[in-house]
């Protein structure tokens, strides 16, 4: 690594930290959550002993990124990656929606260098923060990813009684980049992925979507997560040898709105159909807890006469209109958050 005068150049560890579901929140209390997540980052810096010209940090709004400028500072990463996390884990703030704070987090060593603004002082740049955002990208809540790359240049051989790991397994991220991680847990901290669990993890979405529909879902899901809205989509969130049927159905259960892709392929989808229905029986048992959503791909040969079972008297969301399912994603995180805002 050179340091070019104080500026930074070479690799560095990266490490993504983003709070879950912030655009839900109100205002006042995305600045809280702000602050908070600012202070929990400048104790945990300050308690593994990395001082202020060791680090960069760069804000992304709903989260930031630190750069590590050494090998010794980036060696503490993951560690003070945890340590923000226990702190929020622990935190005594709840806001008006009435859920704790989650965090997730991306870690990543590539290459980076640090250039000048034109308004002054710095950024970040290059390869190495890039791939950390797409690891960022593909967490899910209160989890801790860990890139191939890190995890060979400061974790192999080294550190691993240190933290419990899992087996890599490749991903794709909302730009079709595909990486390969590993989950990382230490203690009770960070999430098991063996499946979801309610007691780790809840949901804002559930997608619901047959297989020749599998590009549409995933771009729904990253436009959703660009909303800092939590989703639940199984190529994203199951771990390789996770048992499917019992995982979906506690991600179902675990979700606030169940949203389905309609479109010509859906009435040969078996698994799209088991889903429906449990959603609706879910939405029909307990109004107030389960919303169905579905969102319309295109045109059905037999109009509403193919609407999946139970699906005809619901409002749908038309993605062949103008913006697509960008603009689907924009409305149901502004539905999520009136209906977040309506129950407090």
């Amino acid at each position: 690594m050179s340091l070019d005068g104080d500026r930074i150049t070479g690799i560095c560890a990266v490490l993504g930290t983003d709070i879950v579901a912030f655009s839900t929140l109100p205002d006042e209390d995305q600045f809280m959550a702000d602050e908070l997540l600012s202070e929990w980052t400048r104790a945990a810096l300050h308690y593994h002993e990395v001082a202020e010209k060791d680090y960069r940090w760069s804000s992304a709004g709903d989260g930031g990124y630190l750069t590590f400028k050494t090998f010794s500072t980036s060696d503490k990463a993951l560690d003070i990656g945890f340590s923000i996390l226990e702190k929020a884990q622990h935190s005594i703030w709840i806001p008006r929606t009435g859920n704790r704070i989650e965090l997730r987090f991306g870690l990543h060593a590539g290459p980076v260098y640090e250039s000048y603004e034109l308004a002054g002082g710095t950024n970040i740049r290059g390869d190495g923060i890039n791939m950390a955002a797409r690891v960022l990208s593909v967490a899910s809540n209160s989890q801790a990813l860990v890139s191939n790359q890190y995890y060979d240049t400061y974790i192999h051989n080294r550190k691993e009684k240190d933290f419990e790991f899992g087996d890599p397994f490749p991903t794709t991220d909302k730009h079709g980049v595909r990486v390969f991680v590993r989950n990382c847990r230490r203690g009770d901290l960070g999430l098991q992925r063996n499946g979801p669990a309610k007691s780790v993890s809840n949901y804002d979405f559930f997608i619901a979507y047959a297989s020749p529909d599998r590009r549409q879902a995933e771009n729904l899901s990253w436009f959703l997560q660009d909303e800092s809205c939590a989703v639940f989509l199984d190529v994203e969130c199951l771990a390789p040898g996770a048992s499917w049927p019992h995982a979906l159905r506690e991600a179902l259960e675990a979700s606030r709105v169940i949203v389905v892709l309609v479109s010509a392929h859906t009435d040969h989808a078996f698994y799209q159909q088991e889903e429906i229905v449990r959603a609706i029986q879910f939405a029909r048992d307990k109004p107030g807890a389960y919303t169905v959503i579905p969102v319309m791909l295109g045109k059905l040969p037999k109009g509403a006469m193919d609407m999946p079972y139970g699906m005809s008297s619901l409002q749908a969301l038309d993605a062949t209109r103008s913006g697509g399912l960008k603009r689907v994603a924009d409305e149901l995180a502004a539905w999520l958050k009136a209906h977040k805002l309506a129950i407090e």
